[in-house]
């Protein structure tokens, strides 16, 4: 029988017990005023643990087992690859299965998840990432030892028709339409801006992160050592590089250099007239009206205008990547100088990405081979 114990609070004689349950777990209890009660509701709690009614059962429903998953995930991933999943689930999974017993996702259930899925996206990359969410809580309730199998090895994945994606870069003679229309029409914050883009080859994120305590002057560099990203509830956070490679050193043309020294001294103008010590060592190269960080789709919206203006095609700011590693390839440079300019993890990275030959490259080819042979 289950020993009571006696106690005191506040003056004030009470009872309590602490009674094992089987599997290592005890339960406690307190606050009884007889040891009649105490006896009582340790009498009662026995009973329905031998009559196996006493535990919860484990939580079933989808949107449980996705709760318990996702605090074990965001333990293995940063706050924004956490967060990008989070809107995955949320924008595409939760309202098909959520409410739905994980016990009853049957193979033809997921079919069609899957089929309402492949129907959502243009991109097999995204498709791939919806299925592998689902994946991955079926195999977590297996660990679990809530289901047995896992039914989605089972579904026929539809193949997503990609329609065919136009060039996302520019090439030379487009790229200087865009910056003599910037440098003469529009204010010199965005013509840096996107000037520092196409001549670094910087990811987006890097480029609204950067403080000018990251440019060396007089040596004419770049520190890439940060990035900008979206965690949970949208909220900004500054973080290290993509990979362990992204954080470099890359240089810089004279040029560049020195129209970058002409936009701190026109940025520290204009924040004095609202107020900002533009001396401050973080402070960010290019800012909003409030000096914050810039937001990325205030900049595609701006690129997008001004490649209109210019009657250009339309390319996102990635695209001024992919322009700067393009125009490297046309000018000689070797796989490993625009894999280390660029910041990828290796090679194949940038073989894979840039397995595209620029027009010019192209045809020159046969004449290449006919040199050759001759």
């Amino acid at each position: 029988m289950v020993k009571i114990i006696e106690y005191h609070k506040h003056n004030t004689r009470l009872y309590k017990f602490r009674l094992y349950v089987g599997d290592g777990k005890y339960v406690k209890r307190t606050g009884f005023t007889s040891i009649k009660q105490a006896r009582n509701e340790a009498i009662n709690i026995k009973s329905q643990v031998l009559k196996g009614t006493y535990f919860k059962p484990k939580a079933t429903k989808v949107n449980d087992i996705f709760d318990e998953w996702y605090k074990l995930y965001c333990k293995t991933v940063r706050e924004s690859t956490a967060a990008t999943l989070m809107n995955c689930y949320s924008n595409h999974i939760k309202g098909k299965i959520g409410n739905k017993s994980i016990k009853n996702l049957d193979v033809r259930t997921l079919q069609k998840v899957v089929n309402d899925l492949s129907t959502e996206t243009t991109s097999q990359e995204i498709f791939r990432k919806y299925i592998n969410i689902i994946d991955r809580l079926l195999r977590y309730a297996i660990r679990q030892d809530i289901i047995r199998d896992n039914p989605l090895n089972k579904v026929i994945t539809p193949r997503i028709q990609e329609p065919k994606k136009p060039l996302n870069c520019y090439d030379k003679e487009q790229l200087k339409t865009l910056l003599s229309y910037l440098k003469h029409e529009e204010n010199l914050q965005y013509y840096m801006l996107f000037k520092t883009l196409a001549y670094t080859g910087m990811r987006i994120g890097e480029l609204i992160a950067l403080t000018w305590q990251d440019i060396g002057f007089i040596k004419g560099t770049i520190d890439i050592n940060k990035t900008v990203s979206i965690g949970y509830h949208n909220k900004v956070i500054i973080t290290d590089g993509k990979t362990k490679s992204s954080n470099r050193t890359i240089a810089l043309d004279k040029e560049t250099i020195q129209e970058l020294k002409q936009w701190k001294q026109e940025q520290a103008r204009e924040l004095l007239k609202r107020g900002y010590n533009a001396m401050n060592k973080k402070q960010l190269v290019f800012s909003n009206r409030y000096n914050r960080h810039l937001e990325k789709n205030i900049i595609n919206k701006k690129l997008y205008m001004y490649s209109k203006a210019c009657n250009l095609p339309r390319i996102t700011p990635h695209g001024l990547r992919h322009t700067h590693a393009t125009l490297l390839f046309e000018s000689g440079a070797s796989i490993k100088q625009v894999q280390t300019r660029l910041g990828h993890r290796n090679a194949r990275i940038t073989i894979d990405i840039y397995t595209h030959i620029t027009k010019d490259k192209r045809d020159e080819i046969p004449n290449l081979f006919v040199a050759a042979m001759n």
